[in-house]
């Protein structure tokens, strides 16, 4: 069948209402989708009938019921395809730090072997005893702490969720995994401290990267913030020291020339990277050509993060060839058991971490914003 293509090409001034009736004795080719792309609709059976305009129906007889044009609601409705989700604040912590799989689920405790090499050389002499080479060493632990959270579905909820095309049971799987992963995240920014029973009473040593004990005090930046007016050469200036102090401490081990590294800023740093100065170019400009191995990321975690005050963070992300922070994760999520009801089923779900590690507290440096 051969294709009618209908183009229109008129001045404002010639456009006239188009009349049906005249249109399709004109036009006997016209077919219901060419009028569709011109966003006339219409029922096809109306559309075969050349001369409807002229048609004469019979007198209607007297009504019966009570004379109503109103269609019921339900009938002229369209359901949108995807619903709107409530949101949660963004988990950053996998931005920041790469997720490290260590152990597994069942894993009580997460060590750590901290190797110190000695010698010291001295003179050569046929005669003398040459000094001994030697190393120490040391371990770190961190406890793996376990969460659950169970999804249980009923029949009749199940039928009356598909009325409305949804799926009870995978919306409520769903709602586990995000809790899941507001809770790893969480864990990993802040730690846990918990006494448990089944931990002979003690408490566990899981750790955030903002409460590490091997982490040193926080340095204070020296302005409340980078907003108001705080100027981008402020802003520059201490971005500067971060790079700097990192540089100083590490003696060597951290060259921001060649050397990656990550600096995690609150919202409300992150986005006064975009002042300018005088000459028009800003922060983020300056962060590019200056240190361009330097990722910018932001974290609504630091916004408050320590006694309700601000903080950034500096991560060199390679010491000696080895992470210099590490998210241990030991089971991000893993099926207990299901057991199946007279009226449903019943599901449980568990997760575990070991919390964050700062491996070289020399790499890692929290920065805080006057309070």
């Amino acid at each position: 069948m051969k294709t009618t293509n209908i183009v229109f090409d008129m001045a404002c001034d010639e456009i006239r209402p188009l009349v049906m009736s005249e249109f399709l004795k004109k036009n006997p080719e016209c077919t219901m989708g060419d009028l569709a792309n011109l966003a006339i609709t219409m029922d096809e059976s109306i559309a075969n009938i050349k001369e409807y305009a002229s048609l004469i129906l019979d007198e209607a007889p007297a009504p019966v019921t009570t004379p109503s044009t109103v269609t019921p609601v339900q009938f002229a409705q369209y359901w949108l395809e995807k619903a709107i989700r409530v949101l949660t604040r963004a988990r950053t912590l996998d931005k920041v730090v790469n997720r490290t799989v260590v152990g597994t689920w069942e894993t009580e405790q997460i060590v750590l072997k901290i190797i110190e090499r000695m010698g010291q050389p001295t003179l050569y002499g046929d005669f003398t005893k040459a000094p001994l080479a030697n190393w120490n060493i040391n371990f770190e632990t961190r406890d793996n702490v376990r969460f659950e959270m169970g999804v249980q579905v009923g029949k009749l909820e199940e039928a009356r969720a598909s009325q409305m095309r949804m799926n009870s049971a995978a919306e409520k799987r769903e709602a586990m995994a995000e809790a899941f992963a507001i809770l790893l995240n969480n864990v990993g920014w802040f730690g846990y401290r918990s006494t448990s029973e089944n931990f002979q009473g003690t408490t566990k040593r899981v750790y955030g990267l903002l409460n590490d004990p091997n982490v040193q005090a926080a340095i204070n930046i020296g302005v409340t913030s980078w907003e108001g007016a705080t100027t981008m050469d402020t802003i520059c200036t201490n971005i500067q020291a971060m790079v700097t102090k990192a540089v100083k401490d590490l003696q060597g081990h951290y060259d921001p020339e060649t050397d990656t590294a990550t600096l995690a800023l609150p919202i409300g740093a992150y986005t006064q990277l975009g002042k300018i100065n005088q000459y028009g170019i800003s922060a983020r400009d300056w962060m590019t050509k200056t240190y361009p191995k330097v990722r910018i990321v932001s974290c609504p975690e630091l916004t408050g993060a320590i006694s309700s005050t601000d903080v950034a963070l500096f991560v060199v992300d390679k010491v000696a060839n080895d992470n210099a922070v590490q998210q241990l994760l030991t089971s991000a999520m893993r099926l207990v058991g299901v057991q199946p009801l007279a009226k449903g089923f019943y599901e449980v779900y568990t997760c575990s971490t070991g919390g964050s590690l700062v491996r070289y507290p020399l790499g890692y440096r929290i920065w805080k914003f006057a309070s």
